[in-house]
């Protein structure tokens, strides 16, 4: 795909994907970062965590790249959160930026509620700081969590 998308390329236009395949049957999350966020990790007893290792670059950046997946076994209790550049990358009307740290602090700030209140809690924190200034990008966000 990446040399697909490398082909005609004038502009230098690219792509950041973050793919990932969850094996039920292991609980093993096999993953391929090319250029996207970093993704957020938390052991079930632990605190959110940014992931900062095996990204690439993304792709149609550069010619016959390798990727190559990383592999985790997930433990029941522990969860996965992804997200787009807009959630770190939100500005509020003096263009200070929402920030990973904001991010993790308040995932963490929640990490024993539900899924839904935690990524509620998030969207509500973003929307807050970003006032009625206009959005920088988009904001999506998944969260999962294997087991109970």
């Amino acid at each position: 795909m990446n040399n697909q998308l490398c082909e005609n390329n004038k502009a230098g236009l690219f792509v950041t994907v973050w793919f990932s395949i969850f094996e039920i049957s292991t609980s093993t999350l096999s993953s391929c970062n090319a250029g996207h966020e970093y993704p957020v990790f938390r052991r079930s007893s632990g605190e959110y965590e940014l992931k900062e290792s095996d990204n690439l670059p993304p792709l149609a950046a550069m010619e016959d790249m390798e990727y190559e997946n990383t592999s985790v076994v997930m433990q029941d209790g522990d969860a996965l959160f992804l997200y787009t550049d807009g959630v770190p990358e939100a500005k509020n009307l003096s263009g200070d930026r929402f920030g990973t740290d904001k991010m993790l602090e308040i995932l963490n700030k929640n990490k024993e509620s539900s899924l839904d209140v935690q990524l509620g809690k998030l969207k509500e924190e973003i929307d807050g700081f970003a006032g009625e200034g206009d959005p920088f990008d988009d904001v999506t966000m998944l969260i999962f969590r294997v087991g109970k």
